[in-house]
């Protein structure tokens, strides 16, 4: 039920209802509008629609689902989403500030990390005038993806230069739209404020010859050909046993024999000759005596 259809029934026949709506503020973690539930600031009289806002984490818009500050005659009101994460908007959800008569247009302004809806759902966010001036819709995320942006160009080629019939919604794709329907230098204006990502950037190009390993691998290892290489390189730090931890790798101990003097020759006096006979040194000179010295402690 639309705010006309509820004015309806609230008012006496043949009265229109007349002022401006109020301000509806709306604060919570998430939010969910679907099957048809409608958030209205919406005037069905000749008083301007009231203003929309809204705070929270999450917002899904689904299944015919809509946001609404609409005006039969004066000016369209104003809606302020700022949502932490995720603005969802999908099968035939709708955020509309729409002017039917000769008002203006409301302003739909949105921050959210990530804007998104589901492909040809038919989901729209909708800012247009029949006879005044679009309004301004801005938006301001880090992602937007499923919309597309309709200048008035784009809907003339589909429906002709009369657009006093025009609803968005005969469009299936997912549109966001500021126009004004009677004049086009009345139209408004769509700004997104998302940062500029190229997808391919930071991609890199891989080359179509690609290399024949075959080519730079050698079937032989003869020495005649001085040409190929053999190395053993070990393991490579991985263990012998996966279940088991890696230990640390062996340290290589010089364990050879040092030497500090190489030539060291002890010779003995020869003994005093007995009897009065001469006497002769026979016996073999003494072997080299070396220094050891302990490759640890350095002694």
């Amino acid at each position: 039920m639309d705010a006309a259809e509820l004015e309806s029934l609230l008012l006496p026949p043949d009265s229109s209802p007349t002022g401006a709506i109020g301000q509806v503020e709306i604060e919570t973690p998430d939010l969910q509008v679907r099957d048809g539930a409608v958030i209205s600031v919406a005037h069905a009289g000749t008083g301007d629609a009231g203003n929309l806002q809204i705070r929270a984490n999450r917002i899904q818009i689904e299944t015919g689902g809509e946001l609404a500050a609409e005006t039969a005659a004066g000016q369209g009101g104003d809606i302020d989403l700022q949502v932490r994460d995720l603005l969802q908007i999908q099968t035939g959800g709708r955020i509309t500030a729409l002017a039917q008569g000769e008002g203006d247009g409301g302003n739909i302004e949105i921050g959210t990390a990530v804007l998104v809806a589901t492909p040809g759902s038919n989901s729209d966010i909708i800012s247009t005038a029949l006879t005044g001036a679009g309004g301004r819709i801005q938006i301001t995320a880090e992602g937007i993806f499923g919309f597309e942006v309709i200048t008035r160009e784009a809907v003339e080629a589909e429906f002709g230069e009369d657009l006093s019939e025009f609803d968005p919604a005969d469009l299936p794709s997912n549109d966001i739209i500021a126009i004004s329907q009677a004049d086009p230098a009345l139209n408004g204006e769509v700004i997104l404020d998302s940062p500029d990502v190229d997808p391919a950037s930071g991609a890199l190009v891989v080359p179509s010859d690609l290399v024949n390993l075959a080519e730079l691998i050698a079937s032989t290892c003869t020495p005649q050909s001085r040409q190929s290489n053999f190395l053993i390189t070990g393991r490579g730090g991985v263990v012998p046993d996966p279940l088991a931890p890696l230990t640390p790798a062996e340290v290589w101990v010089d364990l050879r024999i040092v030497l500090e003097s190489t030539s060291t020759k002890i010779s003995a006096a020869p003994p005093e000759p007995q009897n009065g006979s001469s006497f002769q040194d026979t016996t073999p000179s003494q072997p080299l005596a070396l220094w050891l010295q302990c490759p640890r402690s350095g002694r």
